[in-house]
């Protein structure tokens, strides 16, 4: 099993669209959702915001973290810490201080501009734009939704 740590907002300022979403949060679990990197959903992702909640979110089935009165980057040294041994650890930052936490602990660093030119490549070949893979990916879950309202009874 595979975990992934991402300091959120760190990686939403590589990727935020223009112009920016009125759901910041939103955007980036939709976009960690499309990049494909939970592989398995035996494996866990962690997304680490800034702040306090924000409601309601769509989670993808991640696990959604707000710094509330500590900072994101001082959650994830926490996590990142408290995370054993146990399979492997990826910590997606740019962030210095974190990058030393997650060494020290021994957790591997996957630096937020080489993680979004990874899903760049994935997603929509050489020449393509992440946010119109990503936004496809939204219409995708909005279509679904809807079609659920009209053919499935809850």
């Amino acid at each position: 099993m595979r975990t992934y740590i991402i300091d959120a907002f760190n990686l939403y300022h590589k990727v935020r669209p223009d112009p920016e979403p009125k759901l910041p949060h939103q955007f980036l679990l939709d976009y960690v959702n499309g990049s494909g990197l939970r592989g398995s959903f035996r494996n866990e992702v962690i997304v680490v915001f800034d702040g306090g909640d924000v409601t309601p979110l769509n989670d993808h089935g991640f696990q959604v973290m707000f710094g509330k009165q500590y900072s994101a980057d001082d959650v994830i040294k926490g996590l990142v810490v408290k995370s054993g041994r146990e399979g492997e650890v990826f910590v997606i930052s740019d962030d210095k201080e974190v990058q030393s936490a997650a060494r020290y602990a021994r957790k591997k660093i996957y630096p937020v501009s080489q993680f979004v030119q990874d899903v760049r490549q994935k997603k929509c070949g050489a020449g393509g734009s992440i946010n119109d893979a990503v936004m496809d990916d939204i219409k995708k879950d909005e279509i679904t939704r809807e079609l659920e309202k009209i053919w499935v009874k809850k």
